[in-house]
């Protein structure tokens, strides 16, 4: 049985990765089973949609828990895979650097190709948590967890991604699992499926940051925020803060108040998605525009003061925040392709 610090593993000062196939994965599926067409270009299986890779990270700094693992899952944007995203992106030191006791995973999508389709993960019932499970038991093959419980989940996507992140919050069968959905630069389509998972549980916390490319379709995601419980707040770029990102890190003196009667389950500390820590994804610092940046959206009581309160973002309600306008800004899955138009 191979162990984590075996030669499949890749080691760095930042952890242990490593680019494993699994059947599990977004690829190869139904859905591009003929490849995919985009202006006169035809992308086919054999070369695209046939890479069952998904990359998973374990930091340097985590530790194994007999409670469980948590995850933060990525889905990429177009024409992009995942070796280089670890690499150009630097995932690696950003997840490091957040201290988070979590293990990055990031699934193939369409391999190089200007194509938003997430294959099994966007149309197959159950196939993210099937993935999420196998996954689990595999690092407890190598030693890495020592139970295959999974606790708490966050997921990103970048542009094309949302396909792949809006099905998983919809039929991947495990949306009480995830406690923070990130958008960067990705709501272009299929937003019932983050709007209608923030409405309808607590403990959950929902952030999109984007540019002109996605405004309009982030605007139709805030109207249809607004028309549920979830409370908004506005805030422009210049007035952004840390701490309306960050959860805190150790609970607060007051316990928070549960909508359930199950007992609050802690959640993942995002330190590693400060605008500084997303920006250092970047070989460019982000121009200093005045656009508008952030909308944050919970229900319960008003956001606390950021200026004042480490724990301006409560854990127990609903919390979304909308960014807009950062150009130059690549966050952690913002690459070159920026302008390229996911549909």
């Amino acid at each position: 049985m191979l162990r984590a610090d075996d030669s499949q593993w890749a080691v760095s000062a930042a952890g242990r990765t490593i680019f494993e196939r699994f059947s599990e994965a977004p690829y190869p599926y139904a859905s591009r089973a003929n490849g995919h067409q985009y202006e006169c270009k035809t992308y086919d299986l054999a070369g695209h949609y046939n890479d069952s890779t998904v990359g998973i990270f374990v930091p340097a700094g985590f530790t194994p828990s007999s409670q469980g693992v948590s995850f933060i899952v990525h889905f990429h944007g177009w024409k992009n895979h995942v070796t280089r995203l670890f690499d150009y992106y630097k995932m690696r030191e950003q997840v490091a650097a957040s201290h988070v006791n979590a293990i990055l995973i990031v699934p193939q999508g369409p391999y190089d190709a200007p194509d938003s389709d997430f294959g099994r993960l966007e149309h197959e019932p159950g196939a993210f948590s099937m993935l999420l499970h196998r996954i689990a038991g595999f690092l407890m093959e190598q030693h890495v967890i020592p139970a295959h419980t999974i606790n708490n989940i966050v997921l990103s996507a970048h542009s094309g991604g949302y396909g792949g992140l809006s099905g998983s919050l919809k039929i991947g069968g495990l949306p009480n699992k995830i406690t923070d959905v990130l958008l960067f630069d990705s709501a272009y389509g299929k937003l019932d499926g983050f709007s209608n998972w923030l409405a309808s549980g607590p403990h959950r916390r929902l952030i999109t940051l984007f540019t002109d490319d996605t405004l309009s379709g982030n605007v139709q995601l805030l109207s249809m925020i607004q028309k549920t419980p979830v409370v908004s707040r506005v805030i422009m770029r210049k007035d952004l803060s840390p701490n309306l990102l960050h959860k805190p890190a150790q609970p607060s003196s007051t316990p928070p108040t549960c909508r359930t009667t199950k007992q609050c389950r802690n959640t993942i500390t995002l330190r590693c998605f400060s605008p500084q820590a997303l920006c250092r994804a970047s070989r460019h610092e982000p121009k200093r525009n005045t656009g508008p940046h952030v909308c944050c959206h919970r229900r319960g009581a008003d956001l606390a003061d950021p200026q004042n309160d480490e724990r301006a973002t409560i854990r127990d309600r609903h919390h979304v925040v909308t960014a807009g306008h950062l150009s130059g800004h690549r966050g952690w899955d913002y690459g070159r392709r920026a302008r390229h138009h996911a549909r």
